[in-house]
């Protein structure tokens, strides 16, 4: 399976939430039974800025979670990519870029 790409805006010191339904591929119909995992990083290296919630609360869907605390870490001028993960099977689900806006800094 191909990961999608899917770009994310979020504004610093501002929790961000993201719901993703049906991403069950022909061999998965039940999300809650793998182990998800996403990381947000400089694009330019491979250094892992911190690792984003994944939970599947439903079948076939995911919640990605920052939290304000994260999100403030982040610079305005900093340019991000992000990953999750479907860790037992090793492959990508969904991609993207994070594009920053100035928001409160706590």
């Amino acid at each position: 399976m191909v990961a999608g790409d899917y770009n994310i805006t979020v504004q610093q010191g501002v929790k961000y939430e993201l719901v993703i339904s049906d991403i069950e591929d022909e061999d998965m119909t039940d999300a809650t039974a793998l182990s998800w995992t996403a990381q947000v990083r400089n694009s330019g290296d491979d250094a892992v800025l911190f690792s984003p919630t994944v939970t599947a609360p439903l079948t076939n869907q995911l919640k990605l979670s920052l939290t304000a605390n994260q999100t403030a870490s982040l610079s305005v001028k900093g340019t991000y990519i992000y990953d999750i993960v479907d860790s037992t099977k090793t492959f990508a689900y969904l991609k993207g870029s994070v594009v920053v806006e100035r928001g409160r800094i706590l």
